[in-house]
């Protein structure tokens, strides 16, 4: 399988990586990502190390690397969009049937929901939480737990595997 070395920055700092292709008998800790890939459109960029190629990704990936990144040291993942060939379908074919095997040896599985919407963060981080009233706090924190469950990931029937074969 291949696997992503997500390589460590700050903030806006350019999103770099490798992707290396590994044997299954001697893989490295990894993660996994579980996510949406939204819109079949791939305007974002991440640029591989070894070969100085560019990396076509959508921008939920995008935005789930900014966030994802760590500052200090690398971060090795595995992500469908970008570990599988998605232009040969012999190979996805292959992969799709290792998924579960992935998930399973995967040391933890990572999910993105997806970007907090800006008026919620405005909303949470407006006033500190000791001087909102009980009702006003209940409020937000409905609102919120309500935007997670309406995240496009909880209608993937592929988030049953990837749950169920978490460690």
């Amino acid at each position: 399988i291949r696997i992503l070395r997500l390589y460590p920055g700050k903030d806006r700092d350019l999103l770099k990586c490798t992707l290396s292709e590994i044997r299954t008998r001697s893989l490295p800790k990894y993660e996994a990502l579980s996510y949406t890939w939204g819109p079949n459109e791939f305007p974002k960029r991440i640029t591989d190390g070894d070969s100085g190629a560019d990396i076509a990704i959508t921008n939920n990936l995008f935005d789930a690397f900014q966030v994802l990144r760590l500052e200090e040291e690398s971060r090795l993942l595995w992500i469908d969009a970008v570990c599988i060939n998605q232009n040969d379908d012999v190979e996805k074919s292959g992969q799709v049937a290792m998924m579960s095997s992935i998930y399973q040896n995967a040391d933890s599985v990572l999910v993105w929901l997806g970007s907090a919407p800006e008026d919620h963060l405005e909303t949470t981080n407006s006033e500190p939480v000791f001087e909102k009233s009980h009702s006003a706090l209940s409020d937000a924190i409905t609102a919120g737990v309500g935007t997670i469950f309406e995240s496009k990931w909880f209608t993937r029937v592929w988030i049953v595997q990837e749950y169920i074969l978490a460690k």
